[in-house]
């Protein structure tokens, strides 16, 4: 059997451990804000439970998250058992991709460039666009669904 220590206002689960003894870390055990439950729910070596399960609080069993959801960024809510849409990390992530595709262009701008004005011109023009990507993608929340500039020729 396998030890989990369990958040006891959340469920979250923290962590799994098999210690020597089961005296060691008895049933129900407090600490601090979390406790310890004992199951041989996931076998030997459980690998990922805390990210795939919680400990419901009400009915005292392990049950199993909603996946979470793909190409975007969530959060797992402990106290409504939902994914929900984290825009500080989403946007931070569009920002630095918008950054990377600035910096392998910034040698377009330079002074011994060896663009001609206009190439210089269509070139300021999509860094332009560029920099606008979260102004402009404002209720975006997939990055597929992003609209990217596209790039001078």
């Amino acid at each position: 059997m396998i030890a989990f220590i369990i958040d006891s206002t959340t469920g979250q689960i923290k962590g799994a451990t098999m210690p020597g003894n089961e005296a060691d870390l008895p049933e129900g055990l407090v600490i601090g804000p979390d406790h310890v439950r004992w199951t041989d729910q996931f076998g030997m070596y459980p690998s990922g439970v805390e990210r795939t399960h919680r400990f419901d609080l009400t009915s005292e069993t392990f049950v199993e998250r909603a996946a979470r959801p793909e190409d975007s960024e969530h959060i797992y809510n402990w106290t409504s058992h939902e994914w929900e849409f984290d825009s500080t990390t989403f946007w931070i992530n569009v920002r630095a991709q918008r950054d990377r595709k600035l910096g392998l262009c910034d040698w377009t701008q330079g002074a011994d460039s060896p663009l001609t004005t206009e190439k210089k011109a269509e070139w300021a023009t999509y860094r332009t666009a560029l920099r606008n990507v979260p102004a402009n993608n404002t209720s975006v929340t997939v990055y597929g669904n992003i609209t990217w500039p596209t790039e001078p020729s």
